[in-house]
């Protein structure tokens, strides 16, 4: 099963299908080279309240979590060909503020958008 830390998570995450990323207890966004969400697992559905039918096709940073639009998220998937990089955000678009680590993958072969729910928030 793969792990959020993993060292090798990317070629994990290449080589797997459908079923494999819906294991995964961390979410997963795959992204195009134009930001356009083309896989998302149910994880990902559960921790942001947004449908993997509503995301497919759709650009991430614009249309589906404008809060990542700043050059610590979005900024670093379009100036880097080679991404590894780990840190906590608070994502607030379509739901409470909501405390997640994210990783950000990126190779010649693919990118990705890993999401670790941190804490609940408390009403």
């Amino acid at each position: 099963m793969m792990k959020f830390e993993d060292f090798d998570l990317m070629e994990d995450l290449y080589w797997s299908n459908e079923e494999d990323l819906n294991k995964a207890d961390f979410g997963i966004v795959k992204l195009d080279e134009h930001g356009r969400v083309i896989g998302y697992n149910h994880a990902q559905e559960e921790i942001s309240g947004v449908t993997k039918s509503f995301t497919l096709n759709k650009n991430f940073f614009r249309q589906i979590a404008p809060c990542t639009r700043i050059f610590q998220v979005a900024g670093q998937f379009a100036t880097n060909d080679v991404l590894d990089e780990t840190f906590d955000f608070t994502f607030t678009q379509k739901m409470q503020p909501t405390m997640v680590r994210l990783r950000l993958l990126k190779d010649q072969w693919g990118a990705y958008l890993l999401v670790k729910r941190l804490q609940q928030v408390v009403a």
